[in-house]
């Protein structure tokens, strides 16, 4: 192996609690992680850039990479699609990575119609008792009816995270913690000739979130 590898402190501590096999694994959905023992013995295809080290793989058998930095140990991450060479740009770090993996799956949900809990929520909120009494609960199976009725009946529950990572991994606890994050929209357009339509935007709801979750990081220090 020709650079001199270093394996991100927050992938080592990962490994070291078990997150990465078996024994207690971080699930997300788009990344499946690779043994550090694998990590080290990737070998690059022929043509294939060396200063990428693939550390998970997507389900479809993309490669998650570190973007090998001398420089900087906590390499920036990029994603690099089957059959490719190169990649493209992710998140600074795998910190980063995680997080808006975790965003862009609660937003990918298809099976829950979110926005649609949202507007229940809202109209308990604003109607008054006796007009949201005669609102009819929605029936269909995008939306949970028992989710809902436990949200009526608990409206600022005291939440217990069902697992409480270790203090060298609490990042993943915060992370869990954190409020969610705020929808943001803007405008694409999908072919050169349509009109431009409103869609989420991913990359800004990540960065609102990543720089709140580190100024609260930083509050913690003070």
């Amino acid at each position: 192996m020709n650079k001199p590898y270093k394996i991100p402190s927050i992938y080592q501590k990962m490994q070291e609690n078990g997150y990465t096999s078996r024994e207690n694994y971080l699930w997300l959905n788009e990344m499946r992680w690779m043994p550090i023992d694998e990590i080290f013995g990737y070998q690059h295809d022929e043509g294939e850039n060396k200063s990428i080290l693939p550390f998970a793989i997507t389900g479809g058998g993309d490669k998650w990479v570190w973007i090998v930095d001398e420089e900087n140990e906590e390499y920036k991450v990029g994603l690099c699609e089957r059959g490719e060479f190169n990649g493209f740009y992710y998140a600074k770090n795998t910190e980063d990575a995680i997080i808006r993996q975790i965003i862009e799956f609660v937003l990918a949900a298809e099976d829950v119609c979110i926005p649609a809990h949202g507007l229940y929520c809202i109209a308990k909120s604003w109607l008054t008792a006796e007009e949201f009494a005669k609102l009819t609960m929605p029936k269909h199976k995008a939306f949970l009816q028992d989710y809902a009725q436990w949200r009526l009946e608990n409206p600022t529950p005291m939440l217990k995270p069902y697992m409480v990572y270790p203090k060298d991994m609490d990042i993943f606890n915060r992370i869990y913690a954190m409020p969610t994050a705020k929808t943001y929209l803007t405008q694409e357009r999908f072919t050169e000739n349509s009109k431009l339509q409103p869609v989420i935007d991913c990359r800004k709801m990540h960065g609102i979130f990543v720089d709140a979750l580190r100024s609260g990081e930083e509050g913690e220090q003070h």
